[in-house]
């Protein structure tokens, strides 16, 4: 077992990455132990136990965060099969779910607007900068602008399936050079609740699946913006998972 001083020197960032470090880099096992739950109940040889040993992860950890970084592995698998569907979507199928998705923001502005809010209350009592907190802040005005930037990414020409060059390399044979999906695309952001609709639209036109991290600060913002996205997509023949959210 890797301790978890340890494994965040390597890493040198937070609980998510270390477990990223050790599942998908090193494949070593290792623990993980939030500051304020480090107690009598949680100690080294509490998690050497069995109990506390995921053989599929190989990553010992609480059972909460162990869940957590499990839902993760998940969301990623789920977005990883909804590409190889979206990336064969007509294009047609695409122009139409981004206008509906334009149409649902709309009409449910009032209901962004109060999430907004909260974020913003929050941000205020935390002190954040005022940079950051003018990026956070929404409006009727910004929210007009969010659908109308929707709209226009369906107006745009599909980016799939353009032939960029063509060359004979034998007699009666061609080689093309064509334009596909990257797959899935993970987006960091922060305080720019606009971001997961510009993102979450520009992603889908091209075909490919999205995972979102935005900052903590615009948390309700952000939950309420993918929710209405992934499921007005859904409804529209877009595959489930195309545009997820994770917060840690």
């Amino acid at each position: 077992v890797l301790p978890v001083e340890i494994a965040r020197q390597i890493t040198g960032v937070d609980e998510t990455k270390t477990a990223y470090a050790a599942l998908y880099a090193n494949r070593v096992p290792v623990f993980l132990v939030s500051g304020n739950n480090v107690g009598p109940n949680y100690d080294q040889a509490d998690f050497s136990k069995e109990k506390y040993f995921n053989k599929n992860y190989r990553c010992c950890c609480q059972k909460k965060q162990r869940a957590r970084k499990m839902s993760l592995t998940k969301q990623a698998e789920l977005a990883k099969e909804a590409s190889i569907k979206l990336a064969v979507l007509p294009t047609k199928i695409k122009n139409k779910a981004l206008l509906e998705i334009a149409n649902s923001i709309k009409k449910n502005s009032n209901a962004i607007l109060r999430a907004n809010e909260k974020d913003v209350e929050e941000a205020k009592k935390s002190k954040l900068s005022y940079a950051l907190l003018k990026r956070l802040m929404l409006d009727k005005h910004k929210i007009i602008e969010i659908v109308e930037e929707a709209r226009s990414v369906a107006r745009l020409e599909d980016p799939v399936g353009r032939v960029l060059s063509q060359v004979e390399i034998d007699k009666g044979l061609m080689l093309y050079q064509v334009t596909c999906p990257i797959g899935v695309i993970g987006a960091i952001f922060e305080s720019r609740p606009d971001a997961v609709v510009q993102i979450s639209a520009l992603c889908l036109k091209s075909g490919n699946a999205v995972i979102l991290k935005g900052g903590s600060e615009a948390k309700n913002s952000n939950r309420i913006l993918v929710n209405i996205i992934s499921k007005t997509a859904e409804k529209n023949s877009i595959p489930k998972g195309s545009v997820q959210l994770i917060e840690t």
